[in-house]
């Protein structure tokens, strides 16, 4: 019979079993890769800030630009015949320096709920285990944007008590801060506690309002749309009562020292197999203006 071979070889399947505990937890880059796509459908902070050059050496150097930046600090000039051009460079600023911190922690299953083949244990610890990875990411993210001399806005009136042309009046104001210097910024994500993103949903005249100004920003499952150039996103990462208005992507980054890592071992000592898991990243503001906190929603 005449040799044949495919190529590529057929992808391996499995006969008379299932993935079980056991066979997720001897696979590493299958474990690794769950945890981070878990991890990616949940940050706010890739919402905000851009993805950054790697952390070399444990820390990034960067700029942080507070004026205008678009222009030189002195004008062109009428240029005699044969004479010199001025020289308009202007002075770099200082860099900073922003240090790196690992974040991680670790869960188990125990051999136990790995012989009984208990699939919702290790689901339900991995789920955690990214969720609470995700919140201090974000929190972290936050923490430097209120690190960062940002544009503040205090708002007049309690979104409970606001009307609809009330909180309009709060994102202009807050949009006028970002977008009306000369500085190139236009905000276009605004982010809300899930309390106050419900006042904005709950109040009729402004439901209406939107959609007179945009007909495509309809409410869809609990979605507003874009309205006034901005998206709107919510998260318990922000305090209730207080809100963040960014032009995504350009208020800084976040960068990784190296790739977030996920680890799996079994302990004999402990009768159990751990899932560790971490992530080595600075988050870093280099546009503070392009921002704006609004306080007293």
């Amino acid at each position: 019979m005449p040799f044949s071979q495919t190529y590529p070889p057929a992808a391996p399947t499995i006969t008379g079993d299932t993935i079980t505990v056991a066979i997720w937890l001897a696979d590493v880059p299958r474990v690794a890769r769950v945890l981070n796509d878990l991890a990616q459908q949940r940050y706010i902070s890739g919402r905000i800030f851009a993805t950054g050059p790697r952390a070399t050496g444990g820390a990034i150097i960067f700029d942080q630009v507070t004026t205008t930046d678009l222009f030189l600090g002195r004008d062109v000039e009428v240029i005699a015949p044969a004479q010199d051009f001025p020289i308009l460079t202007d002075t770099a600023p200082t860099p900073l320096t922003a240090a790196v911190a690992k974040w991680g922690g670790r869960v188990f299953v125990s051999d136990e709920a790995r012989d009984r083949n208990r699939m919702d244990v290790l689901r339900r610890e991995m789920t955690k285990l990214s969720n609470t990875l995700v919140r201090k990411v974000d929190t972290v993210s936050i923490a430097a944007l209120d690190a960062a001399p940002i544009n503040t806005l205090a708002a007049g009136t309690a979104w409970s008590a606001a009307t609809a042309a009330q909180m309009i009046a709060n994102l202009v104001d807050a949009s006028v801060l970002v977008n009306g210097p000369d500085m190139g910024y236009a905000l276009d994500l605004m982010l809300l506690n899930p309390t106050n993103f419900a006042q904005l949903l709950k109040n009729a005249d402004f439901r209406n309002a939107m959609q007179a100004a945009s007909p495509t920003s309809l409410l869809r499952e609990g979605i507003i749309g874009t309205f006034m150039g901005m998206e709107f996103g919510q998260t318990n990462r922000v305090a209730a009562g207080t809100a963040y208005g960014v032009q995504q992507g350009m208020i800084g980054g976040i960068s990784d020292e190296v790739p977030p890592t996920t680890e799996v071992y079994r302990e004999p000592g402990k009768q159990a197999t751990f899932v560790q898991s971490d992530r080595r990243f600075v988050a870093y503001v280099t546009d503070p203006k392009a921002a704006v906190k609004i306080t007293g929603l």
